[in-house]
């Protein structure tokens, strides 16, 4: 007898519910279709056409995502890369359904967070787009579940996919935190002025300056009123963010 959620409904003479036909099996043509373009495609270009969610001159309400943007582009790549490799090739394992399910949980939370702009967005049409990691935590949630069910392991084989769940939030949470702590060390010798090492710290936090935080340039301007100092904070601060500091300046007074 089969043990699908299909066979058991049809033993039971109806058809599973709708949330059993969206988990069970490998899924329909129409459900991978689904996958790829909210999954994949979804998440892709909400970072490529980020609004100013994650962007270091972006909304200042989402000022905490956008010091650690560094981790939250990785868990999504790595998110993607575990989605594609399993819809493609269909192989099934433990430690990639627990990646899959760590992917999932970032994706929702990463929904709660964004809520309050999505739901005020709506008033402007684009703010639709804001409930993405929503529908994208759904699909990784689905295809974590079809990996499990089809994947062949022991009795221990849950601890793998902790494995999995920890490494996909762990390791970018590690290449997060050393690169920040490098390029905020960086910063803080900028501001102090040796003059000596001013050159090599100002290459240090351009080349990181995905994980530096460098508003404390800004704050230590504001707070000077040597006018040599100031010139030299706003070169430094150009030189390592690419943008004005008057500007950014400008942006958080707003």
């Amino acid at each position: 007898m089969e043990t699908t959620a299909r066979g058991v409904g049809e033993v039971a003479g109806r058809k599973p519910g709708i949330w059993a036909r969206q988990m069970s099996g490998r899924g329909t043509v129409w459900q991978t279709a689904f996958d790829v373009a909210f999954g994949i495609v979804g998440p892709i270009l909400c970072v490529v056409f980020d609004p100013g969610v994650l962007r270091p001159d972006g909304w200042e309400f989402f000022e905490p995502l956008q010091q650690v943007r560094l981790f939250v582009y990785l868990v999504i790549g790595l998110g993607i890369a575990a989605l594609s490799y399993f819809l493609v090739t269909r192989k099934s394992s433990w430690i990639l359904a627990g990646a899959m399910y760590g992917a999932a949980v970032f994706a929702f939370f990463l929904g709660v967070v964004m809520l309050p702009m999505s739901a005020l967005g709506l008033l402007f049409v684009i703010g639709i787009f804001g409930f993405t990691p929503f529908v994208s935590a759904f699909v990784m949630w689905r295809n974590a579940r079809r990996c499990r069910e089809s994947a062949v392991g022991s009795g221990n084989a849950w601890l793998t996919g902790a494995l999995g769940f920890l490494l996909i939030l762990g390791v970018p949470g590690m290449v997060q935190g050393v690169l920040a702590t490098v390029g905020n060390r960086a910063v803080a010798r900028v501001i102090a002025g040796a003059e000596r090492e001013d050159a090599r710290d100002i290459r240090i936090a351009h080349r990181l300056r995905i994980a530096t935080q460098t508003d404390p340039i800004v704050f230590a301007y504001q707070k000077t009123k040597d006018l040599k100092e100031r010139a030299r904070l706003a070169v430094a601060y150009e030189q390592i963010t690419g943008m004005s500091l008057e500007r950014r300046l400008g942006q958080l007074g707003d």
